[in-house]
């Protein structure tokens, strides 16, 4: 009987060993991830997978959202413009919270140097990847670069060495001028009373953007979240004058472009 009992024993704890070995392949243990998985023991190298935060911009005039190839009134003179497009780009993400600062976590590697993949060029309006996020209890701020750090960017020349992959390299490509040797910050084209202009920002004062969130972001542990801004034209256009030449407009929004973006 004992013998019995002996076998018995033996036979249920190899059973135990087996169904723990069996469970005990490495599985994500990230909380914050998307694919947290809570019966895992031990934890996989690179199988979290972490949740999006992407740049949501509005295009607005005051409280009103403004829609490509329409007329708006705008200035003393009750000038009008009609937006017909636009192309910003951002850069160099931190996120401010509680547990302190934070970055957005995917890099690109160029062969010389290394470059952070964190440049969005903005169309018109719309919703932009970041990057990979974790989980913090509420976000107050966002600083961000608006347009980028031409002394920056600059040093990642010979683009040629650039990922192909990079944000960074669709951002040169779209915005460097080769001839000129101009990286321009910021393309629209724009109807100013009857007349289209096509403008190129080049110069930006106080690139660095701070966006503050009074009731704070609040993303929700394992899911995309979004940090929402608007572009108000009606601040981007103060000042304008509609008989100037282009280059003197171009410096005008230049100069009201940081006020005129603002969170949503």
């Amino acid at each position: 009987m004992r013998s019995y009992f002996i076998l018995g024993f033996s036979l249920l704890l190899s059973i135990i060993l087996f169904t723990r070995c069996e469970e005990s392949e490495p599985g994500c243990l990230d909380k914050n991830a998307e694919n947290f998985d809570v019966q895992a023991i031990d934890a996989c190298d690179t199988c979290c997978i972490l949740p999006q935060v992407r740049l949501d911009m509005d295009l607005m005039f005051d409280t009103l959202p403004v829609s490509l190839g329409v007329d708006y009134a705008f200035g003393a003179d009750a000038d009008t413009f009609n937006l017909r497009s636009i192309v910003l780009p951002f850069s160099d993400f931190t996120f401010i919270g509680p547990e302190g600062m934070w970055v957005v976590e995917d890099t690109i590697r160029n062969f010389s140097p290394t470059a952070k993949d964190d440049y969005l060029i903005i169309e018109n309006n719309g919703r932009q990847n970041i990057g990979f996020t974790s989980f913090l209890n509420a976000i107050k701020d966002v600083d961000m670069t608006l347009g980028y750090s031409e002394a920056r960017l600059r040093n990642l020349q010979p683009f040629i060495d650039i990922h192909p992959t990079g944000r960074v390299l669709r951002l040169t490509r779209r915005l460097y001028a080769d001839s000129t040797d101009v990286f321009t910050q910021m393309e629209m084209e724009i109807e100013l009373a009857d007349s289209v202009r096509s403008l190129l920002i080049t110069e930006i004062p106080d690139q660095k953007l701070k966006l503050t969130y009074v009731d704070g972001l609040r993303p929700q542990q394992g899911m995309a979240w979004d940090v929402p801004v608007q572009l108000d034209m009606n601040r981007l256009l103060r000042g304008v004058d509609v008989t100037a030449p282009n280059e003197v407009i171009a410096e005008t929004i230049g100069q009201n472009l940081a006020v005129s973006v603002r969170e949503r």
